[in-house]
């Protein structure tokens, strides 16, 4: 099945996506980085789900700027900002 081809509208929508998965990811570092340096086991609890969210969020980062139309822009919002794509 060919994929649709993006709009101007679509690639500004991706952009901005991208941008804000970049800065949940930088959040998600700091988060990360306060939880390794405290001498406690709940960097073993937050670590996994840290990691899993910013791998999605760089799904997401990777798809818009390289131009991958092979993922609908509403899946890329719903990974974005939760809901159901």
């Amino acid at each position: 099945m060919a994929t649709k081809e993006l709009t101007p509208e679509d690639r500004q929508a991706r952009q901005k996506l991208a941008i804000q998965a970049t800065y949940q990811t930088d959040t998600l570092l700091d988060i990360f980085a306060r939880e390794f340096a405290r001498d406690d086991t709940a960097f073993e609890l937050v670590a996994p789900s840290l990691l899993a969210r910013m791998k999605d969020l760089n799904s997401v980062i990777m798809a818009a700027i390289s131009g991958d139309d092979g993922h609908p822009t509403e899946e890329m919002h719903a990974v974005v900002h939760g809901g159901a794509a």
